[in-house]
């Protein structure tokens, strides 16, 4: 008999209680808030939110716990919610009571569903995506991976902090750590390293290396050629300093006098004050054929000057602050000569 009766309250429709349900996000009314995450002393709820909910068809109105996919000791997931979302609750036991619990939410003509995920079309069926409004946060406690199985690239955050970014073709990589950050491409033969625990700097290229170290001191090291190009003015594998112009200034001047001055002695004429002899014999003293033998007789001169440059530095200093307008004012700085 009691079989029976078991049997028929077993049947459909008999069974009224409600286990699982549609229902919609409640906004904030009289002052209350419909998504709680502190008790009414203000302290963190332990289950870390609840959702005021109202069922459909019931009409029930009842708060909810939230499922997610990852929970424990100090983890969790949340995905912010706003009144009139869609969920689908759970009502464990069927007992509205029991402790109903949000496992989902739906989109609708409300809410649509995205068509378009960073460019791609969603809607092919081709492509996993996750989509959302609110800003999104990741965060572990211990080391983190992102690796495409196919080609090796990676992206990983390891437990003391350390950011890789590896590309899996060449093995080039990327690194930041608190101390050092640096980028190494072709096997590490090019690439940068800024180290600011040692205050080194580092550029390296195959064979060739600088390093900007003010403590032991900086240093380039190189099997090719250095070389310097100021303002267009190609330095021709050279580098030139206003030193080094003022000594070959200063030797051919003291070349060009003992030329004037030989050559004044074989025709009795003065230079510059001798009338047109004189003119004559510093034109042709200037000629391009004379003026690179007096060059060269002023290079040897030059690298072991006779005059201290101390008096000169005020004047170089001044002419080195003027600022340059190209094609303008020529000088110290100018395209041609040197550049600051």
């Amino acid at each position: 008999m009691y079989g029976d009766m078991r049997e028929m309250a077993s049947g459909p429709g008999v069974d009224s209680r409600q286990w699982c349900s549609y229902g919609q996000v409640i906004g904030d009314a009289n002052g209350s808030k419909s998504i709680r995450f502190n008790d009414e002393e203000g302290a963190a709820l332990a289950h870390g939110v609840l959702i005021d909910v109202k069922l459909e068809p019931s009409r029930h109105e009842v708060p909810c716990r939230v499922l997610s996919s990852c929970a424990g000791n100090g983890e969790g997931e949340y995905h912010p919610f706003v009144a009139g979302d869609e969920v689908m609750v759970l009502v464990p036991e069927g007992n509205e009571r029991a402790g109903c619990v949000i496992i989902g939410r739906l989109n609708n003509k409300h809410d649509v569903f995205p068509q378009k995920v960073a460019g791609m079309d969603v809607t092919q069926n081709n492509v996993g995506f996750k989509r959302h409004v609110f800003p999104f946060v990741v965060e572990t406690s211990a080391g983190y991976t992102i690796r495409n199985a196919v080609t090796g690239s990676s992206f990983t955050i390891d437990q003391s902090g350390q950011v890789f970014i590896t590309e899996g073709g060449t093995g080039a990589q990327f690194v930041m750590s608190p101390d050092v950050v640096s980028l190494m491409l072709n096997g590490s033969t090019v690439g940068f390293q800024i180290d600011v625990a040692a205050g080194i700097a580092m550029i390296k290229s195959n064979t060739a290396t600088l390093v900007l170290d003010d403590g032991a001191g900086s240093k380039w090291q190189s099997t090719g050629t250095l070389s310097f190009s100021p303002c267009g003015n190609p330095g021709l594998n050279h580098v030139t300093t206003i030193e080094a112009v003022c000594q070959i200034l200063q030797g051919f001047c003291a070349a060009l006098a003992v030329e004037m001055a030989a050559a004044a002695a074989a025709c009795a004429a003065t230079p510059l004050a001798g009338g047109a002899p004189g003119f004559t014999l510093l034109a042709s003293l200037l000629s391009p054929g004379a003026s690179i033998a007096l060059l060269e007789q002023a290079i040897p001169l030059a690298a072991t000057p006779t005059c201290s440059f101390a008096p000169l530095i005020p004047s170089i200093q001044a002419a080195l602050i003027v600022p340059k307008v190209l094609g303008e004012n020529a000088g110290v700085g100018s395209p041609g000569l040197l550049c600051d």
